[in-house]
């Protein structure tokens, strides 16, 4: 029995040395599941420890591969900032992979969507709405430059 608990004991330790070896994502930019107004004009991935960041893929709504300007790391850091191209409005994926220090590699991703809506559209969309339905009730007609914005409040 004792020495069942003495393997048992040095299974845990192990596997949780091996646990600790391992380091995961800290925190991206833009964040997971994010919906910007505007397209990132980079990537940032922070993680927890030191790794090498081995390789970084960018695919966009039709699973297509977008051209970025990441070269993998010999360096070990915390954070990494990769520059992206000019995007278009639409989901992106971002696959991940780095190297920790014990030489394990480990994967990830997140994904991010550039959304055609901006604030300024939803902000003025009242007001707009408001121009044009006095423009018919008076018989004008008004032109804008201004994004007009139809929003179901009701």
């Amino acid at each position: 029995m004792k020495i069942l608990t003495i393997i048992i004991a040095a299974g845990l330790i192990m596997a949780s040395a091996t646990a600790a070896a391992h380091t995961g994502i800290k925190s991206t930019s833009p964040e997971n599941k994010a919906v910007l107004q505007e397209a990132p004009e980079a990537l940032t991935l922070s993680f927890k420890a030191p790794v090498r960041l081995m390789k970084v893929t960018l695919l966009d709504t039709d699973e297509e591969l977008v051209k970025t300007d990441f070269k993998p790391t010999a360096k070990a850091a915390k954070s990494f900032s990769v520059d992206l191209p000019e995007l278009s409005i639409g989901k992106y994926q971002v696959n991940w992979m780095i190297m920790g220090k014990d030489g394990h590699k480990i994967k990830g991703r997140f994904e991010f969507t550039v959304d055609s809506l901006s604030e300024s559209a939803i902000d003025l969309a009242p007001t707009a709405m408001l121009s044009l339905f006095v423009g018919e009730f008076i018989g004008t007609k008004l032109t804008t430059s201004a994004p007009v914005a139809f929003l179901d409040v009701g």
